[in-house]
């Protein structure tokens, strides 16, 4: 059915896969990364709001003129095309959970909370951030998207207290990224009509 449905599920099971990498390890070192989440409507609402400062940046980044972000923004454009297609909602909203859920147990609700234990606030966020970028190397600039990223989302579990808001707030960008990597860009050439 799917031309690529093997990529998509082996996508998605990565993802997700992060989430239990999480939990596995956590358990070994007596640190339960879902500890962190709270199911309030309040941090529901947290989680879209705090979606909307990248959201923003994404919408900006797609208007931008610079050589680096419009390379960026072909890449990731063809590389979710080339590898995901065809991307349905269902599919998106699926890897888009999977991301959520699987890095920000690993990233926020176990590596953030470990390395402030043993560096202090700061560093561990920038070490958790440099780690997340790294992990998501497409090519130089997008290193340093998902760092910035990766930054505010640091930020936000650590005023919210609350791993629910950027698990949120990371799925609806990723939705939104993977959406408009797969509707928008150059329109498909039209043939004459007969």
């Amino acid at each position: 059915m799917f031309a690529n449905a093997g990529i998509f599920f082996k996508v998605t099971f990565l993802e997700a896969g992060l989430g239990v990498l999480a939990l596995g390890v956590g358990l070994a070192v007596g640190r339960n990364p879902l500890a962190g989440i709270r199911l309030h409507a309040a941090d529901v609402g947290l989680g879209v709001l705090a979606a909307l400062p990248p959201l923003l940046a994404l919408a900006s980044m797609r208007r931008s003129r610079l050589p680096a972000i419009r390379r960026l923004i072909e890449s990731a454009r063809d590389m979710v095309r080339e590898f995901l297609s065809p991307l349905t909602w269902p599919r998106v909203l699926l890897i888009a959970a999977a991301a959520g859920f699987g890095e920000e147990l690993l990233f926020r609700g176990l590596l953030q909370p470990l390395l402030t234990l043993q560096f202090g606030v700061a560093p561990a966020l920038i070490a958790t951030s440099v780690v997340f970028g790294l992990l998501h190397f497409l090519s130089k600039a997008y290193v340093v998207f998902a760092f910035v990223f990766s930054l505010y989302l640091g930020a936000v579990y650590l005023v919210t207290g609350n791993i629910l808001v950027p698990m949120l707030a990371h799925g609806i960008y990723d939705a939104a990224a993977l959406w408009s990597s797969a509707v928008k860009g150059p329109a498909a050439p039209r043939l004459p009509a007969e």
